[in-house]
């Protein structure tokens, strides 16, 4: 409920007694609260009297109440009782107010006593007719966003509804309590997005007083909508000049077909773009539509993929996808050749045949393409009167023609057709000129050959005829290579051991050949003079002739008179001593010898450790009358770690079996 206070700002006739039917004039204005606007309900007036005396009933036999007092409107026609019957005054907000007595009593008894400084205050209490106001926090929100309502109220009685809606189907009311200036509503993220609004209702005392309604829009949330991009395909769109069979792509040749299914972009979305990828073509399409790709130019594997896009630029990719692609060219010539011949291919300066040799390659295509057609024809030089073609065979010389003039030059054409050739109608061809039988120095048209005395055949070659001699001065250098170059003058291994002087594979290396004359280890002994290491070693070859002490003295000549002990006293020099024996002690330097077996490629170990104060010189042999070794060796042996107490030694070779003697001999200090 509002309240508005109109006061007077003075009173005529003041100092005076008002009687009966008297009246009493003031001048009013608006003195605080909200005008009641046209068409409020009127709840109560009271009035309020400031230095002005109502007498009471026991004075002058008078009484009187506040309902017998008239308040007449000078403005207007207006007029009103204090009993609250008519709600007129609240259309007023200024001009004079005049008081008229009314109460019982004589016309002569005194109601009113009227002093100096008085006023009239009137309290109006009302409830205005407008409804409450209020404003939007925005203009638009989300599906599932929030949007609050402030509200402005009429009047601190009232209470609210907030009823929010989107269409007829869509409704939500809340119920606010009086005090309460806002509220915020959660948007259902159902509601369709498009205008929607709110409608405050205003409320006293359950009696609507009226509403203002308020709109805003509502928005799909970018962030929930997003595409799905579905399964990405992709198809071979073969040419007409790649067989259907093959069923793969070429180069050159194929196309590709990308599309989506079950693509979407999402709820209350449409599509932005959708971005299709294959290899290094791309293309964007405003919708759902299929990309047809240009004849691939890219070979192995190449990858598809496609990104949706929506118009609330959300993406999502499918996943991609891997076609193998496949390289494709006209038939190229690695050799084109043709001499003039006999019919049985004999070289022949005015032979009326041609033989000629041709080496086409290809193209793959993972072992579908193949060579349809090789054909050769030839025609007079300068001419375009062909022969009719006849097949050759790649890689090989064919023999064509019988009808060649002898007076004639000519040229033959070579023509090959693969499968895709076929279908488009073409052909590869080369063209060279047939040449003679001869030939000083011939250089291969369209390839890399020199060839000497004949026509070359390979690539990347020099070649001489065979029947021709290549000589360096006087020396033939083709053939057998002397020994005098290097060689062996023999074209076999037992020709080349024989010429060389080392015998025959299974025979004897002479000794004057670096050998030893003979096949066995005892033959090599003897035949160097060595005998057998279990065996004496000859008088003639350093040795005693003997195995025992006696028999070594009576083989050098040495008898019990001859080693005869001198005094202690007797000295010679070592010169005048031509007979007897010097015991080991007298000698300058020591020795000390004998024998290791050597199994296989191990190394073995000679002690000689009282012997020697410092490292000897070491000499070794290889013996006899051991088993046989199996495997690759050969005679010769090395040794290592020689120190002054031994040695260790090991026969040369890289495997084998078996065992050898090695005689051993060491002097030194």
């Amino acid at each position: 409920m509002a309240q508005c206070v109109f006061r007077t700002s003075s009173i005529s006739g003041t100092n005076s007694d008002k009687k009966r039917g008297g009246t009493v004039t003031g001048d009013f204005y608006h003195y605080s609260g909200s005008l009641p606007p046209a068409g409020s309900t009127l709840q109560s007036v009271g009035v309020y009297f400031s230095n002005i005396n109502i007498y009471s009933t026991t004075s002058a036999g008078f009484s009187t109440s506040y309902g017998s007092i008239d308040l007449e409107l000078s403005s207007g026609s207006q007029s009103c009782t204090m009993d609250g019957a008519s709600s007129s005054i609240l259309d007023f907000s200024g001009g004079s107010i005049t008081f008229t007595v009314t109460g019982g009593g004589s016309t002569t008894s005194n109601v009113l006593n009227v002093r100096s400084g008085s006023y009239i205050e009137i309290t109006v209490n009302y409830v205005a007719s407008t409804p409450s106001t209020g404003s939007l926090g925005r203009t638009s929100v989300y599906q599932g966003g929030e949007i609050t309502l402030s509200i402005n109220p009429a009047s601190s009685d009232f209470t609210h509804k907030a009823i929010w809606s989107r269409g007829s189907g869509y409704t939500q009311t809340v119920n606010l309590s009086a005090g309460i200036t806002s509220t915020t509503f959660t948007v259902p993220s159902n509601w369709p997005t498009g205008s929607a609004s709110v409608v405050l209702e205003s409320y006293y005392d359950g009696i609507r007083i009226g509403s203002n309604t308020y709109s805003f829009t509502i928005e799909v949330n970018p962030s929930t909508i997003v595409p799905t991009a579905g399964t990405l395909n992709v198809a071979l769109l073969q040419s007409d000049y790649i067989p259907s069979s093959w069923g793969v792509y070429v180069k050159g040749y194929s196309r590709a077909t990308l599309y989506l299914s079950n693509a979407s972009p999402g709820s209350g979305a449409s599509y932005k773009s959708i971005a299709y990828a294959c290899g290094q073509q791309t293309k964007n399409v405003a919708s759902n539509v299929s990309f047809v790709t240009d004849a691939l130019l890219e070979t192995g594997s190449i990858s598809c993929t496609a990104k949706v896009t929506n118009n609330y630029d959300n993406s999502a990719s499918a996943a991609s996808k891997t076609i193998t692609v496949y390289d494709y060219h006209d038939p190229i010539f690695a050799v084109v050749s043709a001499f003039r011949c006999t019919s049985n291919g004999t070289p022949s300066d005015t032979g009326a045949y041609f033989g000629v040799t041709a080496s086409v390659n290809i193209a793959s295509v993972n072992g579908k393409n193949s060579l349809v057609s090789l054909q050769a024809r030839y025609a007079v030089q300068g001419t375009t009167s062909w022969s009719t073609a006849k097949a050759i065979t790649n890689g090989r010389t064919t023999i064509i023609g019988g009808t060649a003039s002898s007076t004639s030059t000519y040229q033959v054409q070579v023509i090959a057709i693969d499968a895709v050739q076929n279908l488009r109608n073409t052909n590869s061809n080369a063209t060279v000129t047939a040449l003679t039988s001869e030939h000083v120095i011939y250089c291969m048209d369209g390839g890399l050959n020199v060839s000497f005395g004949m026509e070359g055949t390979r690539q990347n070659a020099v070649e001489i005829n065979p029947s021709w001699g290549l000589y360096h001065g006087d020396t033939r250098l083709d053939g057998t290579v002397a020994i005098s170059r290097g060689g062996t003058g023999a074209t076999t291994v037992a020709g080349a051991r024989n010429a060389l002087g080392l015998g025959n594979t299974a025979g004897a290396v002479p000794v004057a050949n670096g050998g030893t004359g003979a096949t066995s280890v005892a033959g090599a002994r003897y035949a160097l003079g060595l005998g057998y290491t279990a065996g004496a070693v000859p008088v003639a070859n350093g040795g005693t002739g003997a195995t025992t002490a006696a028999d070594a003295r009576t083989n050098l000549g040495v008898t019990p008179a001859n080693i005869g002990a001198a005094a202690s006293s007797h000295n010679h020099s070592a010169e005048s001593i031509t007979s007897g024996t010097f015991s080991a002690d007298r000698l300058p330097f020591k020795v000390d010898y004998g024998f290791v077996i050597v199994s296989g490629v191990s190394w073995s170990t000679v002690d000689f450790s009282t012997v020697f104060t410092s490292t000897p010189a070491i000499v070794c042999t290889v013996g006899g009358g051991a088993s046989a070794i199996n495997g690759s060796y050969s005679l010769s042996f090395k040794t290592r770690n020689e120190t002054s107490s031994g040695f260790e030694v090991c026969i040369c070779g890289s495997s084998g079996s078996g065992s050898r003697i090695v005689s051993w001999i060491a002097i030194g200090t």
